[in-house]
């Protein structure tokens, strides 16, 4: 059905402007016939570029936003949701929701203004998926840091360890996230965990430096932090 997909790209490619500026209502034709049968060959990037056309003459995607949503690509949903006027975000929403893919679901949530940002923040803490609730955490409107922290705290990556010691202010779950970070591979974690948070302890992290043994690593702590025992170390080296 349709026209064939390699004619009509090259229409999109070199005759569809000028299609558009000759004759809206046979650009609209084809544009809809290219959507169609790029659909059928799961050539979603054109489908979402004649759907960015279509809505620059106020025409209505629905039809579109239906092959948006059957091709099952969290990317062009999220994009969908967010660049093209005028669409269903609940429907949208809940077709990310179906493609279980967490990061694109937690961006939903941030940059998407109609977003059920409640729900899907419910849905990441059930996941228990560390990087959509970094992303989450660090772009949401309201997120939940202490609904958050645990998922943090068993992923045990530095990286998303390290924002949620910037959040928090319990000396306790601070002492726990400080030695997971110790325990970690990342010197530069150890580093800036000495540098920037609060009560940190900075002898035991820079014991956790001494013991890599690397002077470069060591030069860098003691400036980072201002360390004046690793300075009088250096010194001695």
């Amino acid at each position: 059905m349709g026209i064939a997909l390699d004619v009509l790209t090259a229409v999109t490619l070199e005759n569809l402007i000028k299609i558009k500026r000759q004759n809206l209502k046979i650009f609209e034709q084809k544009a809809r016939e290219l959507a169609y049968s790029a659909y059928q060959q799961n050539k979603i990037n054109i489908v979402f570029r004649i759907a960015k056309e279509l809505q620059d003459l106020y025409c209505n995607v629905e039809d579109i936003e239906n092959y948006i949503i059957s091709a099952n690509d969290p990317h062009y949903i999220y994009r969908f949701a967010r660049e093209i006027k005028n669409v269903d975000i609940p429907k949208l929403q809940q077709a990310i929701i179906n493609t279980q893919h967490f990061n694109y679901i937690a961006k939903f949530a941030c940059f998407i203004g109609e977003a059920d940002a409640n729900l899907i923040e419910e849905l990441i803490i059930e996941a228990n998926n560390a990087k959509a609730a970094y992303i989450y955490l660090k772009f949401g409107k309201h997120p939940s840091v202490h609904k958050l922290k645990h998922i943090f705290i068993k992923s045990k990556k530095p990286r998303y360890l390290y924002i949620l010691a910037q959040l928090l202010t319990n000396q306790e779950e601070l002492e726990v996230i400080q030695n997971l970070i110790i325990a970690s591979h990342s010197n530069m974690y150890v580093r800036l965990y000495a540098a920037h948070i609060p009560g940190a302890n900075i002898k035991k992290l820079e014991d956790r430096i001494l013991a890599t043994n690397n002077f470069d690593e060591i030069k860098k702590f003691a400036k980072t932090v201002k360390s004046e025992r690793l300075n009088k170390l250096i010194m001695l080296m």
